[in-house]
């Protein structure tokens, strides 16, 4: 942990990486470390245990014809590995629909349910397009669910560590809570004078939009500031090592899962309560950062301003739109790759939209604050607009599937650029996107070196105008 200046360009992040260095708990960057050098079949997808004769793997460098025992050459298991990372992901946003109580379609579960494991080439096609449809609708089903609670126009909130308190008990909403979930808590919360904060799932969740700590890569930090009362954990894009730091730490853990969670929502605030009570605040290692920024950003709320766009456009002030999304990758410094797109992309003329972890890496760098307006911009947007329109959590993708379709005859360039990508969902909503006619560029090495998938890509979304996935290399801007 010697260079902590390359692990995040995040002052917050690399104080509570030398707290972690002084007290000598691994994080997330230190367990990378210490896996080098990392299965170079792994990494190319060139391995596979889909049955119990392998496992199987296949030299890149090695003739076509060399094969798994089933069969598979080279290029199978690149398409199979792809289409099983689709798959999860998009079994991942079906049952997050069904969480947040929307009407997932039979159709949508036996979709995610009856793939085929030894898929490869031979189905290629027709299975992405299927996952691609299915990811649409459950997108679709999960803004409806969550349609009473974010109608409103764009609200401010505050970003990173400096978000916690010190003389109150602190609640992280933790992964995908259910919206009646958070709504409930921030009743109880707001009563009891209890600090609601989400992370990781819940940014802009619900009628109040939390405070969002920090973004994929750094959420164990939560634990070290020894600030945390209680963690409620949701669906998905939660970090196992969360689980045993909160143990060693002594932080309460509750699952908000499951039927009646509502119902244990005072038992929980009161939780947290207790446990504020009995810690003391002379241990506390709260970074002094946080950021005001905007978020709900949908697609009924800026109806004006994408007219407004696509009049810039055809006037050759904007050049286009942009949704920038993913997770964050532990081999690069964090947020440094996707603040340095932003920067780029707006000023170049694009409007940028941005969600989950990607939008916290934005908003903790004040782009999806007013104060950073590239000069191109400031004739486009309305006094008080971000250059980076927040829109909330991953989960709330589906407002930009719903623009794309609002403005789809505009002729105005569309494109998604998610280039760290960690979360099997995060794919499945790049290939939503790419359903609906949108050229998502992302990097994934293992489907773009091969020499026969890009064009089983280019024929699954061939009936899409314009839709494609692609290498971040060939993004223009």
């Amino acid at each position: 942990m010697r260079e902590v200046h390359k692990k995040s360009v995040d002052p917050a992040v690399n104080q509570l990486l030398m707290t972690a260095y002084k007290n000598k708990i691994d994080v997330a960057w230190d367990r990378a470390d210490a896996m080098q050098p990392q299965c170079g079949f792994g990494r190319l997808s060139l391995c596979c245990t889909d049955c119990h004769e392998g496992p199987c793997r296949v030299n890149p460098f090695g003739s076509d014809d060399e094969a798994t025992i089933c069969g598979r050459d080279k290029h199978d298991l690149v398409a199979a590995s792809f289409l099983k990372r689709v798959a999860a992901g998009t079994a991942a946003l079906v049952r997050l629909a069904d969480d947040f109580g929307a009407n997932v379609a039979k159709e949508d579960f036996l979709t995610v349910t009856q793939g085929d494991a030894m898929a490869g080439r031979a189905n290629f096609v027709e299975r992405l397009t299927k996952y691609g449809r299915t990811s649409v609708a459950a997108l679709a089903a999960i803004r409806l669910a969550k349609t009473n609670s974010t109608d409103a126009g764009p609200q401010t909130a505050e970003v990173n560590f400096g978000v916690l308190k010190t003389g109150a008990a602190n609640v992280v909403v933790y992964g995908h809570v259910a919206p009646e979930t958070v709504e409930a808590l921030a009743s109880v919360a707001g009563q009891n004078e209890v600090n609601l904060v989400a992370m990781c799932g819940n940014e802009g969740s619900g009628s109040l939009k939390l405070p969002v700590l920090t973004n994929y890569n750094s959420q164990e930090l939560a634990l070290l500031t020894k600030a945390v009362d209680l963690l409620v954990v949701g669906e998905q894009c939660v970090l196992p090592a969360v689980f045993p730091l909160a143990a060693k730490l002594g932080v309460p853990v509750v699952q908000a899962t499951g039927l009646n969670r509502a119902a244990h929502v005072k038992e929980w605030i009161a939780t947290a309560r207790e446990h504020f009570a009995s810690r003391s605040t002379d241990i506390l290692d709260i970074p002094a950062l946080k950021q005001e920024f905007q978020t709900n950003y949908t697609c009924a709320n800026t109806v004006e301003l994408l007219k407004t766009i696509v009049r810039e456009y055809k006037a050759g002030t904007v050049r286009g739109i942009v949704y920038l999304g993913g997770c964050g990758n532990i081999a690069v410094t964090q947020d440094a790759h996707l603040i340095k797109l932003a920067t780029n992309l707006t000023e170049q003329g694009y409007v940028v939209f941005t969600a989950g972890c990607a939008g916290t890496s934005l908003a903790k760098a004040s782009l999806c604050s007013p104060v950073r307006i590239p000069a191109r911009l400031q004739s486009v947007l309305p006094t008080g607009t971000p250059a980076v329109l927040h829109m909330g959590s991953c989960h709330d993708a589906s407002n930009f599937i719903e623009m794309v379709q609002t403005i789809a005859d505009s002729g105005i360039p569309i494109k998604a650029v998610i280039p760290e990508i960690a979360h099997d969902k995060v794919l499945a909503t790049a290939v939503a996107f790419a359903a609906n006619g949108v050229a998502v560029y992302f990097t994934d090495e293992p489907l773009f070196a091969d020499q026969v998938i890009p064009g089983m890509l280019t024929e699954a979304f061939k009936d899409t105008i314009g839709g494609a996935i692609l290498p971040l290399n060939q993004l223009e801007a």
